[in-house]
């Protein structure tokens, strides 16, 4: 029996080959369901472990994966994800490691920007730089908003929040953080 990792509305899903027309695969989904998939959609063919399998196993590796490292020996130029595990693992990888691959570069935009289907090219350094900042100037913000609406869930006024409290109730900035902190306390509060 062969099997496929195919790529489906952006989503990963395997299947068992029913018929190979070579252009095109009709396949049967883990979900049971029938579908025809044009063969530049097939990431993976492989014969073991069965389809219900792969996805978990890869998921659990990938997990396993450093990012930063990742990013570190890919190669310069664009790539196809088994090239690059077969770099990583230092072997022909399995199935589930080169699938595992897949969900990392993945799961890692910032680091790896999509070149196609199961293609992938790293970031310039200053690109990752400033895109690692800003996403951490994010994060901040976000726990910020969480303090300020949990201080108010408290029963406190938060400073910030009391020298904008005017500006918040008659011109309020949406995006501000003051804003989004009032509305999620409210939220939370179950109170307009």
């Amino acid at each position: 029996m062969s099997y496929v990792l195919v790529e489906e509305n952006g989503d990963l899903k395997t299947g068992t080959i029913l018929v190979d027309n070579g252009t095109s695969l009709q396949i049967e989904l883990t979900s049971g369901r029938r579908a025809k998939v044009k063969a530049a959609y097939v990431h993976l063919r492989f014969d073991s472990p069965s389809p219900s399998e792969l996805l978990p196993a890869a998921r659990e590796l990938a997990e396993e994966i450093d990012i930063d490292f990742l990013w570190e020996c890919a190669p310069p130029q664009e790539f196809g994800f088994a090239e690059l595990a077969s770099d990583y693992f230092g072997h022909e990888p399995s199935a589930a490691e080169a699938t595992a691959l897949l969900l990392r570069l993945q799961s890692a935009p910032v680091y790896f920007p999509r070149k196609g289907k199961g293609r992938f090219r790293p970031a310039d350094p200053e690109t990752l730089a400033t895109a690692l900042a800003a996403i951490e100037r994010r994060r901040q913000q976000e726990l910020e908003i969480e303090r300020l609406a949990d201080e108010m869930l408290a029963g406190r006024l938060p400073e910030p929040i009391a020298r904008s409290a005017v500006a918040i109730v008659v011109r309020p900035d949406k995006t501000g953080i003051e804003y989004r902190a009032v509305e999620r306390a409210a939220s939370t509060a179950q109170k307009s």
